[in-house]
């Protein structure tokens, strides 16, 4: 029973606080923070070939379904560890049409950074004549060639640079030399600034290796364990010997800038002794790169004596540091072109060898500049939301690489690419005429004629400026051409062709013609047209008293008392003004202003309606 002496107010106040405590309790707990469940990495995971959704239960990460459009789905059979991957390489699709095929992944969030991973599972060779070859692609940017081997897996990565982009397109593109195919494909949010080193390029990965580990031991550490979705493999180094440390590792200091996982900071190994090195080759195509090389001294003679070393390029550059206990350090250098680097030796200057945890390798892809964002976005929602096209060239990028413009498109390639021609004649379209025609600022020709549109022709077509020819001949169209459109057509600014009819100026809610273009030329014909049609009219009325075969005197009387006649009667017929006079020419008064190929154009023209 309530207080009668309590504010009405009060309980709602203390409902406020107590789900207030309960807010604070739930986000300031460490449970909360720490646990990744699901898709907590807020990546997309498809499973290529996959019919149902489902989560993987070692990782706990969620694997989608594929819908891709296109594409055969396709069985593998593997004889491989498949404790690393799971079961997600069991199916795979495959493209045995259409030249590009391309995965378009939504990047809804607002970080720029992102790890794009596709794994290649070709299956044991059964009654196969030989191995596909293809390319892949990373929206516009060929990312690498893919020559499967027998029974293997290929796996490629990227770190995709790119503030501007609403989705990733990983494409697949047929070179002729068997189907393309593709068996995983990740795309992860990448939230460390760390690898920011190129803005508006890609990383490509060369390599990624653990070091310290057994040549047995295949554990391939990957998410959750690398927060950032980072996949380290097991990698020997010659002339090393393997150290590793059961001491608990806290991996997620702010000291760990990198966020190495532990399981990457535990194991490291050392040169033979502190005469000798620890080398990498670089046998890589000369290009641009960047090398990451990871430490962290975790031995307990490190505590009283100083780990120095130096890492020597073959170039000539030398760098000289030393290790921290416990401190996780990064050496970080950019490879340009033409600096010939084709080994780095990292060895000791101190009492203690040298040594190494991990390195990373990347090759750095400038992007190639995509199809304007505007025309995207408008070509996207003619596409998908206003009349579902299920053309298997639309996919990826409109008008990039230029091999593979959708069909249909026309772009120019000044720079950044602009749609500037869409020819959709005869693709099945219905419904009205889509609001997004209008935002193709750089537009000169839209073709639409031969479809099932409905509606009214919008006003919004006179928008492009740039706009100068437009069909929509043989549709369902109803109404009037908007004035907007028809006072371009009499300027000569567009050519309209539609089987609807012009509204008349002079009489509203009228129509005077059926327009299947209008040209500067045209525009004036049909004001002559209108001119002529009225003017004829108005002679209509007019008597013709003339007789023929008469001489002119007689003539002349005739007419004389028929004006005595007329004044008698008050009636008489107008005269011609002082700038016309009439010319006999069968049972039609015309102008003799008017040039004898006017009047024949007015003739055809009125013999038309």
């Amino acid at each position: 029973m309530k207080n009668k002496n309590t504010p009405q107010w009060l309980p709602v106040l203390q409902g406020f606080a107590s789900f207030f405590f309960f807010f604070l309790l739930l986000i300031s707990s460490p449970q909360a923070l720490a646990d990744h469940t699901g898709d907590s990495d807020g990546g997309t995971r498809i499973d290529c070939g996959a019919r149902e959704s489902y989560t993987d239960p070692k990782t706990n990460s969620s694997y989608e379904a594929d819908d891709a459009e296109f594409g055969e789905v396709r069985n593998v059979s593997l004889n491989y560890n498949k404790e690393q991957i799971g079961n997600q390489l069991n199916t795979s699709r495959s493209f045995p049409e259409g030249k590009r095929n391309c995965y378009s992944v939504p990047t809804p969030s607002q970080n720029p950074y992102y790890l794009v991973r596709a794994f290649f599972a070709y299956g044991n060779k059964v009654n196969r004549t030989g191995m596909p070859s293809f390319d892949l692609y990373i929206g516009v940017n060929y990312w690498e060639t893919i020559n499967p081997t027998d029974g293997d897996i290929v796996r490629f990565e990227v770190i995709h640079v790119s503030p501007t982009d609403d989705d990733i397109n990983v494409c697949l593109v047929n070179t002729g030399q068997g189907t393309p195919f593709i068996s995983l494909l990740e795309v992860l949010p990448w939230r460390s600034s760390r690898y920011d080193q190129t803005p508006s390029s890609l990383l490509i990965l060369v390599s990624r290796s653990k070091l310290g580990m057994s040549k047995e031991d295949s554990t391939y550490i990957r998410y959750p364990d690398d927060i950032f979705g980072r996949s380290w493999f097991n990698r020997q180094m010659g002339n090393s010997v393997r150290i590793n440390t059961s001491m608990a590792i806290d991996s997620n200091t702010d000291e760990n800038t990198y966020k190495l996982p532990k399981e990457v900071l535990s194991s490291a190994v050392q040169a033979g002794s502190a005469n000798y090195s620890l080398d990498i080759d670089m046998d890589y195509p000369d290009g641009d790169y960047y090398v990451y090389l990871h430490f962290y001294d975790f031995e307990n003679k490190s505590q009283n004596q100083q780990r120095k070393m130096v890492i020597t390029f073959s170039d000539g550059v030398n760098v000289s540091f030393t290790l921290q206990y416990l401190k996780p350090t990064t050496f970080v250098r950019n490879i340009k072109i033409g600096d010939d680097v084709s080994n780095i030796s990292i060895r000791s200057d101190s009492q203690l060898p040298a040594m190494l945890n991990a390195y990373e390798i990347y090759r750095v892809l400038p992007q190639n500049s995509t199809t304007d964002g505007r025309d995207v976005a408008a070509i996207r929602d003619i596409k998908k939301k206003v009349y579902g096209i299920k053309r298997i060239s639309w996919q990826g990028d409109p008008c990039r690489p230029m091999n593979y413009t959708w069909e249909g498109l026309t772009c120019n390639d000044n720079g950044t690419p602009r749609i500037i021609s869409i020819n959709l004649s005869s693709s099945s379209l219905s419904g009205e005429i889509a609001r997004s025609f209008s935002n193709f600022t750089e537009l000169t020709a839209l073709d639409l004629s031969n479809n099932n549109l409905t509606g009214e022709i919008p006003e919004s077509l006179a928008e492009p400026e740039k706009l100068k020819l437009i069909n929509l001949k043989r549709n369902n169209l109803t109404g009037h051409v908007p004035k907007v459109l028809v006072e371009k057509t009499r300027t000569g600014k567009l050519t309209l062709s539609t089987d609807l009819k012009y509204p008349d100026r002079t009489s509203p809610g009228k129509t005077f013609a059926i327009v299947a273009g209008a040209t500067g030329g045209a525009a004036v014909v049909s004001g002559v047209t209108l001119t002529f049609a009225l003017r004829l009219k108005f002679c209509w009325r007019c008597k013709k008293k003339t007789r023929r075969g008469g001489n002119e005197r007689r003539g002349q009387n005739e007419r004389r008392g028929q004006n005595d006649d007329e004044r008698r009667s008050g009636k008489r017929e107008e005269e011609p003004r002082d700038d016309e006079s009439d010319t006999e020419s069968g049972d039609v008064t015309v102008k003799p202003t008017i040039t004898e190929s006017l009047v024949s154009k007015a003739s055809e023209a009125i013999s038309s309606l």
